[in-house]
């Protein structure tokens, strides 16, 4: 598990390479395996793969969500709001195991947030765009978009920085 964690990346350009069927399989059930608060499961996945939809959800945040466009594939990442007040740390988890299984896999992959950015251009919020988009109804909130695909980048591996000292506290702060 480190050493899989010392390998992620946050990888922004991808090649032509397609996703295949399985390796969506395996990411998703990464998601689906996720713990959530009280086991209430607020947590759902769109897949996106049409290329015209990648090149709008690109285009919903001023900074940072276009990579989309050059992704093979996007999963955005939607909880149930109404059903658990744990939806956000949910979410968060999912996301967190998907890029994990895209990694181990070999699948570059970015993770793009949404829930509090908005487009600049128009004020609008990132997740009513996209809500608009892919016919999300009201009571589910955005999250986040993982964007996925292969990619030519090499991955090094890095260690745990080093400030124990600042970021890790013993008994008290």
């Amino acid at each position: 598990m480190i050493d899989l964690l010392r390998k992620r990346r946050s990888i922004r350009i991808y090649n032509d390479d397609c996703v295949t069927e399985q390796e969506l399989e395996t990411i998703l059930s990464a998601a689906l395996l996720s713990p959530t608060g009280r086991n209430k499961q607020p947590v759902e996945f769109i897949v996106i793969d049409d290329k015209a939809m990648l090149e709008k959800l690109s285009a919903t945040r001023t900074h940072g969500s276009q990579l989309i466009k050059g992704a093979d594939q996007a999963i955005v990442v939607i909880g149930d709001s109404e059903l658990s007040d744990t939806w956000i740390e949910d979410c968060s988890i999912a996301m967190t195991n998907m890029q994990l299984a895209a990694t181990q896999l070999g699948i570059g992959n970015c993770w793009v947030q949404v829930r509090g950015r908005y487009l600049e251009e128009t004020g609008q919020l990132t997740a009513d765009i996209i809500k608009d988009y892919l016919g999300i109804p009201d009571k589910y909130s955005v999250e986040s978009m993982l964007a996925l695909g292969h990619t030519d980048e090499e991955w090094g591996t890095k260690d745990a920085p080093d400030v124990t000292e600042r970021r890790v506290h013993r008994g008290k702060f």
